[in-house]
């Protein structure tokens, strides 16, 4: 139990790390540039293009310049994770725990920002022709593959408790 708590923070801990490193690459390379605004800075593949930008609202940039709502947000969000895994640690499971390290690291990667930069630094811009989905960054991913891993474990517990359900019923029922 105990080594997949120190797991659970390394895996945090390391997502966190990566996001401030590369929004900390970028605003390096932005700035070395002609100055920083929202712009290409490289792209690859034709459809993902590196960008500085920042985001002073939440997912998309829906609520702008709302930054102490969202820290405060953040707080509990990141307080909940934590006191959901220390106290229900023995009833969950490995690959949910995992998701929840990556939603902790997301989280706190992105806090980081809203404190001392003011705004979130996106800069991973995926597109087809014009149509561009809102630039994100590593934090936003490490939370959407977060989610996904504990939906995707949910889904595989419910799908196996069906099957044994009606094994069940089958072998009651000869």
């Amino acid at each position: 139990m105990k080594s997949f708590s120190i797991k659970f923070f390394i895996i945090a801990g390391i997502i966190v790390i990566f996001d401030q490193i590369t929004k900390l690459a970028i605003i390096t390379y932005a700035q070395s540039q002609e100055g920083l605004g929202s712009r290409m800075l490289s792209s690859w593949f034709g459809f993902i293009d590196i960008v500085y930008t920042t985001n002073p609202g939440a997912a998309f940039g829906i609520f702008p310049d709302q930054r102490i709502l969202f820290i405060i947000i953040s707080v509990i969000a990141i307080a909940g994770i934590l006191f959901y895994t220390i106290k229900y640690q023995s009833q969950i499971s490995q690959w949910s725990k995992i998701g929840l390290a990556f939603i902790l690291g997301g989280a706190v990667g992105n806090l980081i920002d809203r404190i001392f930069r003011i705004e979130v630094v996106d800069f991973i811009d995926v597109h087809f022709r014009n149509y561009h989905w809102p630039a994100f960054n590593l934090a936003d991913t490490a939370i959407c593959v977060g989610v996904g891993i504990i939906i995707i474990e949910l889904m595989t517990k419910t799908r196996s408790q069906k099957t044994g359900a009606r094994s069940q019923n089958s072998a009651e029922n000869n």
